[in-house]
């Protein structure tokens, strides 16, 4: 089974915030190839981006970046049949932007999105999403 995850779910985990042992739960299930776990590069970018601003010590940093690197998940390069339907998903839904990416690619995969972000929702008829809460 494939799910992809988006950004506010790694998040979520990272910062401990309610439900995020759906999400431990998802990576112990991964790293026993129970699942696969993928990642756009553009929310492996933005999950980061969180995580650098929240960690401001700079030895805090390493660990997050540690932490970050050791997941089981694998980042996907977003290419140009990516963002050809995540712009399609952007225009039809008004989705943000890096949604409608990790999106696009739980479509291309028949794939479960994973994420804690309502604004998913409005995709059930594209994709089958995973509201976590």
């Amino acid at each position: 089974m494939v799910k992809v995850l988006d950004a506010s779910a790694i998040v979520m985990f990272f910062e401990k915030k309610t439900g995020y042992e759906q999400v431990r739960r998802l990576f112990l299930d991964a790293s026993m190839d129970k699942c696969t776990l993928l990642v756009t590069s553009v929310n492996w970018g933005e999950v980061r981006y969180i995580l650098i601003r929240h960690y401001a010590k700079i030895a805090q940093r390493g660990a997050a970046e540690a932490a970050l690197r050791s997941l089981p998940v694998r980042i996907v390069d977003v290419d140009q049949e990516i963002v050809t339907i995540a712009g399609d998903l952007k225009i039809k839904y008004k989705l943000a932007y890096c949604d409608a990416i990790a999106a696009a690619l739980a479509k291309l995969n028949k794939a479960e999105c994973v994420t804690t972000d309502g604004d998913f929702d409005v995709l059930k008829d594209e994709i089958k999403v995973n509201l976590l809460n």
